[in-house]
């Protein structure tokens, strides 16, 4: 991954101090990348397996239930 190369100097640093490097520290090409990556996995797959897959979310969905997008990580 090319952010990988371009973010090598903290990923070195944060191996040498412990400290670890969050998302926030990382290059803003990492998540176009992961963007491009995971999107059409999502648009494929989300409301035709994977909504579906969870017991009643399509049904409240349609009925109007409000949903938060937390994300994770």
């Amino acid at each position: 991954m090319s952010t990988s190369w371009k973010d090598e100097p903290r990923i070195v640093e944060a191996f040498r101090s412990g400290k670890g490097l969050g998302w926030d520290a990382r290059h803003p090409d990492l998540f176009a990348g992961t963007d491009k990556f995971f999107r059409p996995g999502t648009v494929a797959n989300l409301v035709s397996a994977w909504l579906p897959a969870l017991d009643g979310v399509v049904d409240k969905l349609t009925r109007g239930a409000k949903v938060a997008d937390i994300g994770c990580g």
